[in-house]
């Protein structure tokens, strides 16, 4: 049986942190975000000339701005002064680390009710467009407004400090804070809110790790964040919903949607910070105010990670965590409602206390979350921060890379399954491919194409993207056509009993797997089952730029390291500027080969294809 339609991703949505360089400016999915900070002090009318200035400056149509102000209600909506507990012992900037808001939304308020007045008086003057996005950046963390790298206030017993002189405040039982369990607007008190969560036990003598206070922990983080994110929406997500309907808004790591319930592999859809670097145990589930869900993937510190296993490997367990949290909560959510922010390649981020390092996704790591996306439905996500052009390049390469190939038909060697098996495989969704077979096992052979080869794509490599379930323990071998119709072994996959497994696999020297005209052949067998379900099959091809020790020679492209459109003294002088320099695989600018190292090899290539690319 040969089930056919083909399935492929639209071109995704990307809103860039700063505008891209180098050839990626003309990439189709790429737009710079407007970016905006403010001081709390910030006059609202100025603000939106600026943005509307911006828009005007860059020519941005309808469809294209997407807003980021950073520091929106930072000690004005929460932490405002006006809002502090007095009469306490601790010091001021602890007394403002409540979730008390009352003052601060009406501060907040106004403040965007004049930004929305200006705003629109700029599009009837001028004909600026109305805004597609708010992707805020705020980071409004409690106690004390922790931000990365002062977080010292949200740990230790700082918390628990605030949280004892809260309880003896008046207003632990009649403020009320607006909350969204479930995604049902309420309205609560701290009073009420401690008492239907069981009033959880702590020790304020005691760091807020520490076992006594973890439970408590938890429930703190998620009723913070929630509460912030209520505050939010009453300043300023509903607000702009209004003027612009069609609008639609989030908060970076902040605003998402999460019920803690059991996934199938009896982890619970939480959230893992990324931010609480040094607290690997801590995960908490609240339900956000802003119409999309915006988890952020960037490096999970060391805590959080089994040392035994591959780092990257670790990294992306827990990305999928969150990304699915945010998925399959409350029944579950339209892959278009979620728009994740996630680091660029080559960006080092710091994690780790003793002592502290450093840490950036390679080209192939990125690819590699990129597939995450694509694999999901996710087609808008923000990239974060600027980065030469080079960089540009590669991020743009992996986008192409995940979006462009499709599966375009299932052949059933042995075993039979349903005629919309392509459009199960296409997204691992939990809806999938159910195979089932009386042969004593499945044997199938999913066809896809690749983007067209070119000077660069025919000289690349591909992944392998799996996930399945078996009802018993099995292995199942995977092996891709080679074009003399050799079938070559590029890995296995072993199941337990009905729990869901996932493989990556690569990077896998492409030129002769993928056919002049960018057809593949993948095969999938597993033996002594006569049932199984696949919820993703997914060809990865990327060019040669993450193909580490391939016999093929890089193509002009590669050399091209500044994104100019050619090889000249320009990227001549990357190479020179980093020779001799080792790391890991893509992460060295000038390594041209592949291998490591930035040496001669890398300086013949770039010299052997001088001039302009061919691409």
């Amino acid at each position: 049986m040969v089930a056919s339609m083909a399935c492929q991703g639209d071109a995704p949505r990307v809103w860039c942190w700063s505008t891209p360089e180098g050839t990626a400016a003309a990439h189709p999915s790429l737009t710079a975000l407007i970016n905006i900070w403010i001081a709390p002090t910030a006059d609202p009318q100025s603000t939106a000339d600026q943005i509307c200035n911006d828009i005007l400056a860059r020519g941005l149509g309808e469809g294209d701005v997407a807003i980021t102000i950073l520091n929106y209600g930072r000690s004005t909506l929460v932490g405002n002064p006006l809002d502090a507990m007095v009469g306490t012992s601790l010091p001021d900037h602890l007394n403002r680390g409540t979730p008390w808001t009352a003052s601060g939304v009406a501060v907040m308020t106004g403040w965007t009710d004049a930004f929305i007045t200006r705003y629109q008086q700029r599009q009837a003057l001028h004909g600026i467009p109305a805004p597609t996005r708010f992707h805020m950046d705020s980071e409004l963390r409690l106690p004390a407004l922790c931000y990365l790298p002062n977080i010292g206030d949200c740990w230790g017993t700082a918390p628990l400090q605030v949280f004892e002189a809260m309880m003896a405040d008046p207003r632990w039982t009649t403020e009320p804070l607006a909350m969204n369990p479930g995604g049902a607007p309420t309205m609560r008190t701290m009073a009420e809110l401690y008492a239907a969560a069981g009033s959880p036990a702590h020790d304020a003598s005691v760091p807020r790790d520490h076992p006594a206070n973890r439970a408590w922990s938890a429930w703190w983080d998620a009723i913070m964040r929630e509460s912030v994110e209520g505050a939010f929406d009453q300043a300023f997500y509903s607000r702009v919903r209004a003027a612009w309907p069609a609008v639609k808004s989030s908060e970076f790591a902040q605003t998402m949607r999460l019920d803690g319930g059991l996934e199938p592999d009896g982890t619970r859809r939480e959230y893992t910070d990324f931010e609480w670097w040094n607290e690997g145990w801590m995960r908490s589930s609240w339900v956000g105010r802003g119409d999309l869900q915006a988890p952020a993937f960037y490096v999970f510190g060391e805590t959080f990670v089994d040392p035994a296993q591959p780092f990257m490997d670790e990294q992306m367990r827990l990305h999928r965590a969150n990304l699915d949290a945010c998925l399959h909560s409350f029944g579950g959510a339209d892959p278009a409602t979620i728009t994740p922010w996630v680091t660029l390649p080559g960006i080092a981020l710091p994690f780790g206390e003793a002592p502290p390092t450093n840490h950036a996704y390679s080209d192939a790591e990125f690819l590699r979350i990129m597939a995450l996306f694509q694999s999901r439905g996710i087609d808008e996500f923000m990239v974060w921060p600027s980065a030469p052009a080079g960089t540009w390049t590669s991020a743009a390469e992996s986008i192409d890379a995940a979006w462009s190939p499709t599966l375009t038909s299932v052949e059933m060697l042995s075993g039979s399954a349903s005629s919309d098996a392509i459009a199960r495989l296409a997204r691992a969704d939990r809806l999938p491919c159910a195979l089932t077979s009386d042969a004593g096992g499945i044997d199938l052979i999913v066809h896809a194409t690749a983007q067209q080869p070119d000077e660069c794509t025919d000289r690349g490599v591909l992944w392998v993207a799996v996930e399945s379930t078996t009802p018993v323990i099995a292995t199942t071998h995977l092996a891709l056509r080679d074009r003399a119709g050799l079938w070559q072994t590029i890995g296995t996959i072993s199941s337990d009993a009905g729990m869901p497994s996932t493989a990556w696999l690569g990077p896998i020297d492409a030129p002769m797997l993928v056919t002049p005209s960018g057809e593949v052949a993948l095969r999938i067998t597993t033996m002594g089952v006569s049932a199984a379900e696949f919820d993703l099959v997914q060809i990865v091809h990327a060019p040669s730029w993450t193909s580490a020790g391939s016999s093929s020679a890089p193509c002009d492209c590669v050399a091209d390291l500044n994104g100019s459109g050619s090889v000249d003294g320009a990227d001549l002088g990357v190479v020179l500027s980093n020779w001799a320099t080792s790391g890991q695989q893509g992460t060295v600018d000038g390594d041209l080969n592949g291998d490591g190292t930035v040496n001669g090899a890398d300086l013949g290539l770039l010299l052997s294809a001088w001039g302009p690319c061919t691409r």
